[in-house]
């Protein structure tokens, strides 16, 4: 600083100029701060990943009907159930429908699958009449049977 007694230095603007980090430090800093962060993003990444590729391999089993782990396999066939033709029997029906449920639970089949593959077991006028029933539905623009 300029004053009347000369030229004068300012010790704590000196200081102040020496504490100054330079840009070459500077920018070594930033580059060190941001591949600290890249590297703890990177193992959040690597976290998550593991996490849903242990659920992916969790739902391709279930999917494929795989046991789960620790499940023990039994390899029992499922026996099909019978035919239902129509009879006018409340107690043949109620056998149908509970045969049907046992066999839904032993071979997991999923609920929307259940109307059609019950369908397939109607024969003679059962069969026809869940045949007019659809056709009905169809031609006068009722919504599908799924449930």
């Amino acid at each position: 600083m300029v004053s009347q007694r000369g030229i004068e230095a300012n010790l704590d603007k000196i200081q102040a100029i020496l504490n100054m980090e330079s840009p070459k430090n500077k920018s070594h800093r930033l580059v060190y701060e941001l591949a600290a962060a890249w590297d703890a993003q990177n193992s959040a990444i690597r976290e998550t990943t593991s996490q849903l590729e242990t659920e992916i391999a969790l739902l391709k089993r279930a999917v494929s009907g795989l046991p789960r782990e620790g499940e023990v396999v039994t390899k029992v066939k499922v026996p099909e159930p019978k035919p239902f033709n129509g009879a006018k029997s409340a107690k043949g029906l109620e056998n149908f429908l509970w045969d049907m449920e046992q066999y839904f639970k032993a071979a997991r089949v999923l609920d929307q699958e259940k109307v059609i593959i019950t369908s397939m077991y109607l024969s003679r006028d059962a069969n026809l009449w869940w045949r007019t029933c659809v056709e009905d539905d169809a031609d006068a623009s009722r919504g599908k049977i799924d449930s």
